[in-house]
């Protein structure tokens, strides 16, 4: 089962000009109840902190998570991502962190939120 909230380490794939790829933990925005797609919506993170800047990303604490390092949440590089691409669960992000990525992602988008 694949929850919203939860961080994964994802494959992103190759990388392409600018996109953010390779292998990195993800952190789920999709819904519960549609847990039965074959995809998933993510937000991926980088331990880089200098990529933390501006309303579209958002910075988590080592240990938040399951991730090891503090990192940033780059919430302008949302993915839609294959469920396969997902290879091991690292744990939940705290609440309060996921409603700060949930108005990052807004942001991004132009949403109101």
């Amino acid at each position: 089962m694949i929850s919203r909230g939860e961080v994964w380490m994802a494959d992103l794939g190759q990388p392409q000009g600018r996109e953010f790829a390779l292998l990195h933990p993800v952190v789920i925005l999709q819904i519960d109840d549609l847990r039965h797609l074959n995809t998933v919506v993510v937000v991926p993170f980088t331990s880089k902190l200098n990529r933390s800047h501006g309303g579209a990303t958002v910075l988590t604490q080592s240990g938040e998570g399951g991730l090891t390092l503090p990192s940033v949440a780059l919430c302008h590089q949302i993915r839609v991502l294959d469920v396969n691409k997902l290879q091991k669960q690292l744990g939940n992000l705290p609440q309060e962190r996921l409603y700060e990525i949930e108005a990052a992602v807004a942001f991004t988008l132009g949403l109101p939120f």
